[in-house]
Formats: C-alpha cells, sequence, structure tokens
C-alpha cells in the first residue's frame, strides 16, 4: 500500500510539473508572437504610433508598451544571436515618447559596417555612372510651342487642341 501511494504521488506530481511546463512553454509562444508582431509592426511597416501598433495588433496599449520595453531591453543588452533572429537591432537605444504616444528608434542603431560600406560603394558608383547625351537630354528638355489662334489671335497651351477663348481648331 506505501509503494501505491509512492506511486500515485509521483504520478500526480509528475502530470503537475507537466501541466506547468506545458501552460508556461505555452504562454511563451504566445508572448514570443506578440513580440514578433509588434517588432513587424515598427520594422516592416513602419509603425511608431502606440495607438496604431496597438489597433494593428489587437493588443492594448499597456501590453504594446510593456512588450516594445521588454523588445528595448533585449535589445540593448547586446547578445548579437537574438537581436538578429529576432530583427529588433533598430531598437537598440530606442525610448518610448510617452508625450507623443510613440516609439523612437535610434537611427544609428543599424548602422553597421556592411551598411557603412554599402553607401561607400554606391558613392563610388555614382561617380563614374555614364554621362548622359547631349542631344538625348536636349532632345528630353525640348517643350512644345505654344500657339495663337489665328481667328481670335490669344495665346493657349501647346497640349490644347482647340482654342481656350474662341473654341477654333488649331
Amino acid at each position: 500500500m506505501a509503494e501505491f501511494l509512492s506511486f500515485a504521488g509521483i504520478f500526480i506530481f509528475l502530470i503537475i510539473s507537466y501541466t506547468l511546463i506545458f501552460k508556461f512553454g505555452k504562454k511563451e509562444e504566445i508572448k514570443r508572437k506578440k513580440k514578433e508582431n509588434v517588432i513587424s509592426c515598427v520594422i516592416i511597416s513602419k509603425i511608431y504610433s502606440l495607438n496604431e501598433i496597438s489597433k494593428v495588433t489587437g493588443l492594448s496599449l499597456f501590453e504594446v508598451e510593456t512588450l516594445l520595453k521588454e523588445i528595448i531591453k533585449t535589445s540593448s543588452l547586446g547578445n548579437n544571436k537574438i537581436n538578429k533572429l529576432m530583427n529588433i537591432g533598430a531598437f537598440k537605444n530606442a525610448m518610448i515618447n510617452h508625450a507623443s504616444g510613440e516609439i523612437v528608434l535610434d537611427p544609428h542603431a543599424n548602422d553597421t559596417m556592411f551598411t557603412r560600406m554599402g553607401a561607400a560603394a554606391n558613392s563610388v558608383l555614382d561617380r563614374f555612372a555614364p554621362k548622359p547625351n547631349n542631344e538625348a537630354v536636349a532632345f528630353q528638355t525640348e517643350k512644345p510651342q505654344d500657339w495663337n489662334c489665328e481667328y481670335c489671335n490669344s495665346l493657349n497651351p501647346a497640349e490644347l487642341i482647340k482654342c481656350s477663348q474662341c473654341g477654333a481648331k488649331k
């Protein structure tokens, strides 16, 4: 009988432990999805207003603010693996402006060596861009001439085919 009770106690303990772990894991998964939704609103959709993020995600304003604080804190810790995995490098040094109700991102947060190299390469390529042909430029800039009506002698824009005063054809 004692063995049965100890077995039953262990069995009940395992069931309770498994249930708690499963529920905790489920809550963490839901929280991760909410964070991903908020991150995509800010980074992909360029929505910075907390109210708009709340409307789009269906979360309360308090939840959005709490998640953003967690995201900012995580990105500021400098764990590059997590930052790249969740695409939260843009949130480094970000802050929530409570007066305007918006998140303010640091413009230099994603300023990495690769973005600087890309900008440098583009500036070099711009210097060696092909020069436009002068004839082609002259042809593109040549504007049709305005015309005078033969009947009333009023000046009309080139795109009109009838006189704006008397209605006579060009």
